[in-house]
């Protein structure tokens, strides 16, 4: 982990702990799910907020540096979301170890793995494209009140 990741990470940590410790629950086994979710979500956007200002300070647009994530959470979503599908689709004998798979299993597999994760990222895209129109539409609808 590098030096930034870690200072990112301290801050996150830094930022639950005194949240679970301003909820004044202990042990921690009481929290209720909506405690643990603002914990979680106060962590993660501090996480967010430290990697940001260190991507402006270097000079870096920060959405192209969260674009650098490996594996990007985007591409895990995607592929959780196609492995379902790619299970009902591809005529496998699943009970087969993978090193017993034939080439043709293996190109077929993974062929349909590639064409369901092609249809899923554009469906994304598209889904992406409509609600960028609808918020465009929404702020040009949300003008502010004229004052008189």
């Amino acid at each position: 982990m590098s030096d930034l990741q870690q200072e990112a990470t301290a801050k996150a940590v830094a930022i639950a702990q005194s949240m679970a410790l301003g909820l004044g629950v202990a042990p921690i086994s009481k929290l209720t799910t909506e405690q643990w979710g603002l914990i979680v979500s106060a962590a993660i956007f501090e996480w967010l907020r430290a990697r940001s200002q260190q991507a402006v300070t270097e000079g870096i647009d920060p959405d192209l540096s969260f674009a650098a994530i490996e594996p990007s959470p985007r591409v895990v979503a995607i592929v959780e979301a196609i492995l379902p599908r790619l299970a009902d689709e591809v005529a496998i004998d699943w009970d087969k170890s993978l090193m017993s798979w034939s080439g043709s299993e293996m190109v077929e597999f993974l062929m349909a793995a590639r064409r369901l994760f092609a249809e899923t990222e554009t469906t994304m895209k598209s889904d992406s494209v409509v609600r960028e129109r609808k918020e465009r539409k929404m702020d040009e609808l949300n003008d502010a009140i004229p004052s008189f």
